[in-house]
């Protein structure tokens, strides 16, 4: 392969991974698997300077948030702490083990919990000891589907494994999630939870952005799911 084949091979791969580009900023896919730190580097070997500002679980897949100097990664850092991006997820759940009916469809409900992480055993845990933080999500039931439940999720806080942790706590743990408590793992290896959209006000242009992508491995159980957001797949 020449020279140009590989730039041109290059160019194409970053093209369909990075969905937004300007001089300020880069919002660009993750695929599960993936490592969140070092996946996107190579696609910016251009820059001087490229770091994400949100992260996403390795067997998560979606958008990240990548800032293009320093001074745009503090104002888009202040910008998720103070609760100025809205991250967006899709959910494919297990059914809780006593199935209930008192959880209106298309109604949003929150979980509020304090969350210590465990690095040792690379776990979340909700829990009231000493140094555990305060953990609150939005989540809706899109749908019940015939083995699993539809949710769209909003972080409010950005605790590590939030979702994962507060949505099994519920009795609702992510399909392929083993780690809290899925009764299986998926084929891909990833789980069944992706970062489907942000929305922000650009810190330069002062413009709103909402970009958003599906995931990437579309099935019929995807496909159900992002129905049930009223969206077309």
């Amino acid at each position: 392969m020449t020279s140009a084949q590989i730039a041109r091979q290059n160019q194409e791969s970053e093209n369909q991974r990075i969905i937004y580009k300007d001089a300020s900023l880069a919002v660009i896919i993750k695929k599960n698997g993936e490592d969140a730190q070092k996946f996107y580097q190579k696609y910016f070997l251009q820059h001087a300077y490229a770091q994400a500002v949100n992260r996403l679980d390795k067997p998560v897949s979606g958008l990240m948030l990548i800032a293009c100097n320093s001074k745009i990664h503090t104002a888009l850092s202040h910008a998720f702490s103070d609760g100025k991006i809205v991250k967006t997820y899709f959910a494919i759940c297990e059914k809780p083990k006593k199935p209930t009916t008192d959880i209106p469809i298309l109604v949003p409900q929150t979980c509020n919990d304090t969350l210590i992480f465990s690095s040792k055993k690379q776990k979340a845990f909700i829990s009231d000891k000493k140094g555990a933080k305060e953990a609150c999500l939005s989540w809706t039931l899109c749908a019940r589907g015939e083995n699993y439940d539809f949710l769209q999720v909003i972080p409010i806080s950005g605790r590590t494994h939030q979702i994962r942790a507060q949505l099994a706590h519920i009795g609702r743990p992510i399909k392929g999630d083993l780690k809290y408590g899925a009764k299986r793992s998926e084929k891909t290896g990833g789980i069944r939870l992706h970062a489907y959209s942000l929305e922000f006000l650009h810190p330069v242009l002062h413009k709103p952005l909402h970009i958003s992508t599906y995931p990437e491995n579309m099935d019929a159980l995807w496909a159900a799911c992002i129905k049930s957001m009223g969206l077309t797949v």
